[in-house]
């Protein structure tokens, strides 16, 4: 089934583009690193544990960056992060990726993947501020 490996609220995801996507991070009674991969030809969706994020989190973004990667980026741990993740697709490994981290933490913010360089994330929540315009851009 393509269901996910646990119910959970707030997460991001990435596809590969013609394989397999991935869904990362979220909510349940607390913030979760889980990763789960779905596999396009059978619509199976199974836990992948070696793509699980860097850091428990919900509320954060996502790129699909290029046939090769993905990365998420910000989110909620209890307070606002900057951190950003890849997702190298061949391995199915999700690593921290501190050159990529956001210029400012923030949660609640949405990811645009641009062409095969670039991807943005914009917007988001810092504190209690509901709602701010900075844009990050993510070189590949």
């Amino acid at each position: 089934s393509a269901d996910l490996s646990q119910a959970r609220g707030y997460l991001a995801g990435v596809s590969e583009g013609t394989t397999k996507g991935y869904f990362a991070g979220g909510y349940t009674s607390a913030a979760v690193a889980t990763a789960d991969k779905l596999t396009y030809s059978t619509d199976t969706t199974t836990a992948q544990a070696s793509a699980n994020l860097s850091q428990a989190r919900y509320y954060l973004a996502s790129v699909d960056g290029t046939s090769t990667k993905g990365y998420f980026a910000g989110g909620n741990t209890n307070s606002q992060v900057a951190t950003a993740d890849k997702l190298t697709y061949s391995t199915d490994t999700t690593v921290a990726q501190t050159t990529a981290n956001l210029s400012q933490a923030r949660d609640v913010l949405a990811g645009c993947s641009g062409d095969s360089t670039k991807g943005y994330f914009a917007g988001g929540g810092i504190g209690f501020q509901p709602g701010v315009a900075t844009a990050d851009k993510l070189t590949y």
